[in-house]
């Protein structure tokens, strides 16, 4: 029996509590603000003041930590991907097999020259910081502003997570291991943040009209984000064939055709190759250095060298650079592509005197490669590129 001395202040201490504040009742769910008695208007369930405050603890401070960690995940990845970005390196364990190059130097990865994770690195510290100021211990305006910030951010990180996911699956149709965690996590940090926001009748503290705008500017942002990257796509060294017909000279046409040596057949029938006879010596004593440069392989002939005619061989620098170096490249090979920055950045630093590059083709398509076992779909046309190249 509820002692009827008590009663009262147990019930002040309730009505006090919901005066200005937007509660939803545990049972059904609806807005207990303003309610002076210790029953749900509603649902008639009754409703005390520890349970109320214990119920807001537990439940919104679990979310709001899951989502923290969420977008902390996000951010760190992002970040790591910008400083990669702005450092020309690759991310760890992105090789040539895997699917970074095509992610990352795709012209969906950047925007007028700037990495698309600097603003996902904006967006989710927005999102961390904006987690601190809504947890049940802050007052009610606190709260209400930091969702004000918190909701357009969310659904911009929504709906971006769930643009670049689709862009990897079917435009690009390669994933990034480490694209696609920072999409997962900005789409789970987002997702938990937005069920809880302050938004449905049951639970509104947020003006209808500040909210829906920072609903709308968001959306509009995000669709002048993605118009932009439609329009003015980043530069890649995507490989792409036409039906363009190029005229050739005669001394070009016999350099294209240098590789086809004819030869008899069994039958009697000429019959053709275009494969490349690669030389190799076991004492490099009786090469010509002028003309010859020999390569001691950890995969190479058992005992001798491999032995390339140096000046056959494209070249970015001078035959007559104090050290060359051999750049083994496959053009359908996106972390190939992106070397050439560096090549560029180390005739910057050092010089052509000091170093040069020479190009030789390795295609990665088991038509031509024998040690390519079975060839991906990124490096179909390899062998014919490297061909014409």
């Amino acid at each position: 029996m509820v002692d009827s001395t008590t009663q009262p202040a147990n019930t002040d201490g309730l009505a006090n509590y919901l005066a200005e504040r937007d509660i939803a009742c545990p049972f059904c769910q609806a807005n207990l603000r303003g309610c002076t008695t210790n029953t749900c208007p509603s649902c008639d369930k009754e409703i005390t003041l520890s349970l109320l405050q214990n119920m807001k603890q537990a439940g919104a401070g679990i979310a709001i930590w899951a989502a923290r960690v969420f977008a902390l995940i996000a951010l760190g990845v992002a970040g790591y991907l910008a400083f990669n970005a702005f450092t020309n390196a690759q991310p760890a364990g992105c090789g040539p097999e895997g699917g970074c190059g095509e992610v990352l130097g795709s012209r969906w990865a950047k925007l007028f020259g700037v990495p698309v994770s600097v603003p996902a690195v904006l967006i989710y510290a927005g999102i961390v910081i904006g987690t601190f100021f809504i947890t049940p211990g802050r007052s009610d305006a606190t709260r209400r502003d930091a969702w004000l910030v918190l909701i357009p951010l969310c659904l911009f990180a929504l709906l971006g997570a769930a643009w670049f996911i689709a862009l990897q699956l079917l435009v690009i149709k390669a994933v990034c291991p480490y694209c696609m965690t920072d999409h997962v996590c900005g789409l789970l940090a987002a997702g938990i943040l937005l069920a809880r926001a302050p938004l449905s009748k049951a639970k509104t503290s947020l003006k209808p009209p500040r909210a829906t705008f920072a609903m709308v500017m968001s959306v509009l942002v995000f669709g002048a984000f993605v118009a932009l990257q439609i329009a003015y796509p980043a530069p890649t060294g995507t490989v792409e064939f036409t039906n363009r017909v190029i005229p050739i000279d005669g001394k070009l046409k016999q350099l294209l055709n240098k590789d086809k040596v004819t030869k008899d057949g069994k039958d009697g029938k000429q019959t053709s190759s275009n494969k490349v006879v690669i030389e190799t010596v076991q004492d490099p004593a009786t090469l010509d250095p002028n003309k010859q440069i020999w390569l001691k392989l950890p995969n190479g002939p058992r005992n001798g060298y491999v032995v390339l005619p140096q000046r056959e061989y494209p070249i970015r620098g001078t035959y007559d650079a104090k050290h060359l170096f051999v750049i083994m490249v496959d053009y359908t090979c996106p972390h190939c592509r992106d070397l050439h920055k560096h090549l560029d950045a180390m005739h910057v630093r050092y010089g052509q005197e000091q170093i040069s590059f020479l190009i030789t083709p390795m295609p990665l398509d088991a038509k031509c490669n024998y040690n390519v076992r079975e060839t991906h779909s990124r490096h179909a046309d390899a062998c014919e590129l490297a061909k014409q190249a």
